[in-house]
């Protein structure tokens, strides 16, 4: 930030963090739910921060029944990056054939990329999705060598503000641009 804008920040009694929070994984124990499921392999292993656990459906996704996993992220987050974790030492080269959604209403999903994960070879991929907002996300296998499953989703990323909250920040600047006109010191 130049100095001019913090002096203005300041005056208009705005206090503004000098570096911003390190990102979470806003996934971690968030509700997940799937179309189909393997017993013990719950859609909650999938978003407890263990690597070692997993999501599993009795069945491969196809693309006329894909199996999916979703995560509801309890709140509108602008994340990141996401970080799939596939199966990693059980079968080398089992793959997962896969399309990576995102949703702000729960309804309207919007692809953000696809993908497949392998076995032992290629079972983490970090993808980029640039600050999007998000309130939940997709994960859909539609092909592969074996069951769908994943053993982790992460999302990192930071809440996105309330308008009200942007709207109270945004009254602070102009009061701040007004006092400065007038040459009002606060």
């Amino acid at each position: 930030m130049t100095r001019g804008l913090l002096v203005l920040l300041a005056i208009a009694g705005v206090l503004v963090p000098m570096a911003q929070a390190a990102a979470i994984n806003v996934a971690f124990n968030k509700p997940a739910e799937a179309n189909n499921v393997y017993p013990p392999l719950i859609p909650g292993n999938a978003v407890d921060g263990n690597w070692e656990s997993a999501w599993a459906a009795a069945l491969p996704g196809t693309p006329t029944l894909p199996m999916w996993l979703t995560v509801d992220l309890e709140g509108v987050y602008s994340i990141d990056s996401i970080v799939l974790v596939g199966p990693h030492g059980n079968v080398p080269g089992n793959t997962h054939v896969y399309n990576l959604y995102s949703t702000l209403d729960g309804f309207t999903w919007e692809l953000i990329t696809s993908g497949t994960l392998t076995d032992t070879f290629d079972y983490v991929h970090t993808v980029d999705t640039d600050g999007d907002a998000m309130r939940g996300i997709k994960y859909e296998v539609v092909g592969g060598t074996h069951w769908a499953g994943l053993y982790e989703l992460e999302a990192y990323g930071s809440d996105v503000p309330e308008p009200s909250s942007l709207l109270l920040v945004a009254g602070a600047l102009g009061l701040a641009a007004l006092r400065l006109r007038r040459g009002i010191r606060a």
